[in-house]
């Protein structure tokens, strides 16, 4: 189980016709467009496909082409694959202008494609404010076993509803104060745990890998040498997005004590790596970048990156509820559980079944917490309160080397901030709009496109609450 990678980044490539498809007409060829709902994202895609090659475009993204192979071409059977960005596109042409299929990135989403530019003309749906009815029927519709979403503005208490059970079949309700897994969205976490310490004057933004690791780390490739906390929290140091899943699969899912030596045998993995881009010239999504940032912070402070965030981030802010991996005590349904996204979900229960990733990950996501105690964390980022100076504030919510990703935070055209996370069993998605005064958050304990969906829709409701 590996955390994910946040939606598209960019897309397209090559594509190789069949026979079949050579005689069809109107064939496949040449120009289509779709809108990608992905959570509560709508991603304007286009598709220039030809005989042997082809482009993808994420217009909303500005990113350029990006290969596709084709594994089939033909009317029933369009099979794409996008190995860049671990992607893939299945469908069938249902007409002459309309292929229908799905787009999975780590979970399935549907995506119509039209073709020219049609598929990009779809109005936006009216969004209607969220209450706990209209919840349980997004539940309902996506099959999930429990949707929780939360939305607060500047100087009132957040709005918070929940519905479904803890565990499908268990007919034990979710309740307001439940915890959840917040995957991804820890890494702003981390991120504003190295900017509470560059204010301490315990690190600075421009420390390198090689000042901190280099005497740790044999064989560190020298292209990581001079990466800063600023390329590794924005993912421009050139990593690869995760370590080798063969060693990946040796670190503990539990550890009794420091986790200090997991995360350093991790981060001599992710170091002796080939980087797969130039330093501050390439974005890739990487886990990677923000467990060695955690290992600087551990080598420097000698103490685990856990405590560090509970004692310089989460107390000082009065959040209560968080921990690390996935919620609940063992052998107890206290907690909502993390769900298998099957055709039937199975529950994934603490003590019992693998419920998250290994410890060592933590810092790219491990967090959970309860939508309340969500709301207090994304308060102090919407208000950017006193506990952090104006200027780390604009440092954390600025793409330091262009683009569209800060330190932990998505950075819509619109300039609000946006993440999602998942672990493959959990599912959330948080929004800030500073200049609204707005905070908002969707969460499901099952990860499929189906409840990415759901989750999306909930988080857009919740976003149109005004009390």
């Amino acid at each position: 189980m590996v955390a994910r990678r946040s939606v598209l980044q960019g897309l397209l490539g090559t594509l190789c016709m069949s026979e079949a498809a050579r005689a069809m007409e109107p064939t496949a060829i040449g120009a289509w467009s779709g809108i990608l709902q992905a959570g509560s994202q709508r991603l304007r895609l286009k598709f220039d496909i030809g005989p042997e090659k082809g482009s993808l475009f994420s217009i909303d993204q500005g990113a350029g082409p990006i290969p596709l192979e084709v594994v089939s071409l033909t009317p029933q059977a369009i099979e794409l694959k996008v190995p860049a960005i671990r992607a893939s596109y299945r469908g069938k042409q249902t007409g002459p202008d309309r292929i229908e299929g799905e787009w999975d990135q780590g979970m399935a989403m549907p995506l119509v494609l039209l073709r020219g530019d049609a598929g990009l003309q779809a109005p936006l749906a009216e969004t209607k404010p969220l209450d706990l009815a209209a919840l349980k029927e997004l539940r309902q519709r996506a099959g999930a076993p429990a949707l929780g979403a939360m939305v607060s503005w500047a100087g009132e208490a957040p709005q918070i509803w929940v519905d479904g059970e803890r565990a499908v079949g268990s007919r034990v309700a979710t309740s307001l104060e439940d915890r959840w897994h917040i995957g991804s969205i820890t890494k702003s976490m981390t991120a504003t745990l190295v900017a509470r310490l560059v204010e301490a004057k315990a690190v600075r933004w421009d420390d390198t890998v090689g000042d901190v690791l280099g005497d740790k780390i044999s064989k560190l490739q020298p292209a990581y040498a001079h990466a800063t906390f600023k390329h590794l929290l924005s993912h421009r140091a050139g990593f690869p997005k995760d370590i080798p899943m063969n060693e990946f699969e040796t670190f503990e899912h539990a550890v009794d004590g420091p986790t200090r030596h997991e995360r350093l045998r991790y981060a001599s993995i992710a170091l002796n790596q080939n980087p797969i881009g130039e330093i501050a010239k390439r974005f890739e999504y990487a886990n990677n970048g923000y467990i060695v940032a955690a290992t600087m912070l551990e080598q420097k402070l000698e103490q685990d990156w856990e405590t560090l965030l509970m004692q310089h981030v989460f107390e000082p802010l009065g959040i209560r509820s968080a921990g690390f991996g996935a919620p609940g005590s063992k052998g107890q349904l206290d907690q909502p559980a993390g769900h298998l996204p099957t055709d039937r979900p199975v529950a994934q229960l603490v003590g019992k079944d693998v419920t998250d990733n290994p410890v060592a990950v933590g810092p790219a996501g491990r967090v959970h917490l309860s939508l309340g105690d969500l709301a207090r964390y994304l308060a102090a980022h919407r208000d950017e309160t006193d506990f952090l100076s104006k200027d780390s504030w604009k440092t954390l919510h600025t793409p330091p080397f262009g683009g569209a990703y800060a330190m932990g935070w998505h950075v819509r055209p619109d300039q609000t901030l946006w993440h999602n996370g998942s672990n493959t069993l959990w599912y959330a998605e948080v929004l800030i709009d500073k200049r609204k005064g707005q905070a908002a958050a969707a969460v499901s304990n099952i990860a499929n496109g189906k409840a990415a969906m759901a989750a999306g829709d909930a988080l857009l409701r919740a976003a149109a609450n005004r009390t």
